[in-house]
């Protein structure tokens, strides 16, 4: 228990380095529109007690969608007003908090019945300190971290991630209980669907959590599948919840996911597939070699897979 307090205390510091230069960086391109902007969506509180006041405001539909992100903005402008200090403070301790919970989710997965009797089980304390480490320090995290309005990524991170390991520890303290739901599993499972919901309403890219928790379920677990399948359902189900968001009620169903499905005027939707491509590309170069980093890429619009 101490050498874990120490290992926790080494990657909130190591976090804290990374980014105690941040505390003062402005506002940057659409967070004039949110923060600077009069009237707008985050400056009264009562806009998310009654969505329906904001109707006629910029950034309405994102509050249905991001409910949860931009609450969080909005509680922030309340306390600090202007002052980026406090928007700083929120994301970094954001971001620590997510590497804490990559720490519990390495040593937890280490004890799954998958890999309960893996080498690594021996080691699971310092396996989970460099996995944390190299999350709460890696350049890729920066933009997240240091641009305000991308709290929403790494928000949704934290929820994500709390999900996955709150899901993990009913699963172990299921196989290892006598009742079939004990009390507190509930209530880990019942947690788990909450953040679940959050995520969602945090940033749409939650979306594929559920699945993402199926397949851990199955490559780590063991249990009757038809069991298994069952606990999941209310997990799954909670892919709705995007959907119906982006949708909204106020219109005929067809009529808003066709406005979905046609895209932006300055883009059609199989181009931006076919751009999104070469993104994917570069994120992932960024994760092995984050060298030439850049807020804007600019990238070009392709039209076909062989631009």
């Amino acid at each position: 228990m101490k050498r874990q307090l120490v290992h926790l205390v080494i990657i909130s510091l190591l976090g804290l380095l990374a980014y105690s230069d941040t505390f003062n960086a402005p506002f940057q391109w659409d967070e004039y529109r949110i923060f600077e902007k009069e009237p707008s969506i985050i400056k009264d509180l009562s806009y998310f007690s009654h969505p329906s006041k904001a109707k006629a405001l910029e950034f309405y539909h994102a509050l249905r969608g991001r409910f949860i992100g931009y609450l969080t903005f909005a509680l922030n402008y309340k306390i600090h007003g202007l002052d980026v200090t406090g928007y700083h403070i929120v994301n970094i301790a954001i971001h620590l908090i997510n590497a804490l919970l990559v720490y519990f989710l390495v040593i937890l997965t280490l004890k799954t019945p998958n890999l309960k009797e893996s080498s690594l089980k021996e080691k699971s304390g310092y396996v989970a300190l460099f996995s944390a480490l190299i999350f709460v320090s890696h350049p890729v995290q920066t933009e997240a971290v240091t641009y305000i309005f991308q709290r929403l990524a790494s928000l949704t991170a934290f929820f994500c991630l709390l999900s996955l390991v709150l899901y993990i520890t009913w699963r172990l303290r299921q196989d290892t209980a006598k009742e079939a739901f004990p009390f507190k599993g509930i209530l880990f499972y019942f947690f788990t669907l909450l953040s679940l919901v959050f995520a969602m309403k945090t940033k749409e890219n939650a979306f594929m959590l559920p699945a993402i928790i199926a397949l851990y379920e199955f490559f780590f677990f063991k249990g009757a599948v038809k069991k298994r399948i069952l606990s999941l359902v209310p997990i799954l189900l909670t892919m709705l919840i995007i959907p119906l968001s982006l949708t909204g009620t106020e219109r005929p169903l067809g009529e808003a996911i066709g406005d979905i499905a046609k895209g932006h005027a300055s883009i059609q939707r199989t181009d931006y597939l076919l751009t999104q491509f070469r993104v994917v590309a570069t994120y992932i170069r960024l994760i092995l070699f984050p060298v030439g980093q850049n807020i804007d890429y600019d990238y070009p619009v392709y039209n076909s897979l062989l631009d």
